[in-house]
């Protein structure tokens, strides 16, 4: 089944011209250690789960890291993308301090 950005049931030739749209892109963040990425990809990933239809994707890129989740909205799926965001500056955060003490402890 395909849904719009909205939510709402759609045809497939639909769907084809909607993911052709810049729309689609709903936020990126970019830094030298991660990527974020939210889109809306109209198809429904909840289906094991018997909720709304989730139809947008935040997605996590890291070195030796890659974390998906799907959201229902627009606005949920917003708020996982800032999330994503923080919670990777804090494992960066987290790994250059291991990495500092490391060092330390090898002196």
């Amino acid at each position: 089944m395909y849904y719009d950005m909205e939510g709402n049931a759609i045809d497939l030739w639909t769907w084809a011209e909607l993911m052709g749209s810049p729309k689609r892109y709903v936020k990126k963040t970019e830094t030298k250690n991660f990527w974020v990425s939210t889109i809306w990809g109209g198809i429904d990933h909840s289906f094991m789960w018997g909720r709304n239809p989730s139809i947008y994707e935040t997605a996590l890129f890291m070195p030796s890291l890659e974390w998906q989740e799907y959201s229902p909205t627009r606005a949920m799926a917003l708020r996982v993308h800032h999330e994503f965001v923080r919670d990777a500056f804090r494992l960066v955060a987290k790994r250059k301090r291991r990495k500092s003490l490391y060092r330390q402890r090898r002196r």
